[in-house]
C-alpha cells in the first residue's frame, strides 16, 4: 500500500490507515514522526500502547532497563529535566506524590514554565514536603520559583498567615 492509499482527505480532514489494525482513523490518532513521510507514524497510537504493554509484560526487566537508560540519557541532556527529576525521585521517597499526578504531564512542564520565567533560580515547595507542622505534595500548585538565598534562609518553614498570598 503506498502513502497515497494509506492516507485519505475526508471533509477537510485527513484520514490514515494504521499499519497493525487496518482501521482508517484520524491523523490525530498517530504520533508525530519527523522520519516517515507524512510525518506520523505508521501505526496509530492505540496499537502502539499495546504493543509496548505486550513487551513490559513479557520482559519487564528489559523494558524498566530501557526506560532507566532513557532517564540518564535524558538527564544528561536537559538540565530541566535533571533537576525535576530529581525533586520527582526525592518526593517519591518521601511517599509525598499523589496518584493522579504524573511527571511528564505534570511536573516537568512546571518546571519548565518557572525555569524559563525566572532561570537563576531555584524551585520551592510553598508548603514543605517535610514540614515540622505540616507537610505538603509535590504538585505543580505546590511549586513557586525563590532565589536561592531566600530557599535556603526559609527551609522546611511554613508560616500559615503567608497562605492567602498563594493562590492554591
Amino acid at each position: 500500500m503506498s502513502l497515497v492509499e494509506s492516507e485519505v482527505s475526508v471533509n477537510g480532514g485527513h484520514m490514515k490507515t494504521c499499519t497493525r489494525c487496518n482501521t482508517v482513523k484520524p491523523i490525530s490518532d498517530f504520533t508525530k514522526r519527523s522520519a516517515s513521510k507524512d510525518g506520523h507514524t505508521s501505526a496509530c497510537t492505540h496499537c502502539l500502547k499495546h504493543q509496548k504493554r505486550i513487551d513490559y509484560l513479557c520482559e519487564p526487566e528489559k523494558t524498566m532497563e530501557r526506560v532507566k537508560k532513557n532517564t540518564k540519557l535524558r538527564c544528561a541532556q536537559d538540565p530541566v529535566y535533571r533537576r525535576a527529576w530529581g525533586q520527582w525521585k526525592y518526593a517519591r521517597e518521601l511517599g509525598r506524590i499523589p496518584s493522579w499526578v504524573k511527571f511528564s504531564r505534570d511536573l516537568l512542564p512546571k518546571y519548565r514554565e518557572l525555569l524559563t520565567t525566572f532561570p537563576n533560580m531555584s524551585i520551592d515547595h510553598i508548603i514543605p514536603l517535610q514540614g515540622k507542622t505540616v507537610c505538603g505534595l509535590h504538585v505543580p500548585s505546590n511549586l513557586q520559583a525563590l532565589p536561592f538565598s531566600d530557599n535556603s534562609s526559609k527551609g522546611a518553614s511554613f508560616h500559615p498567615d503567608l497562605l492567602a498570598l498563594y493562590d492554591l
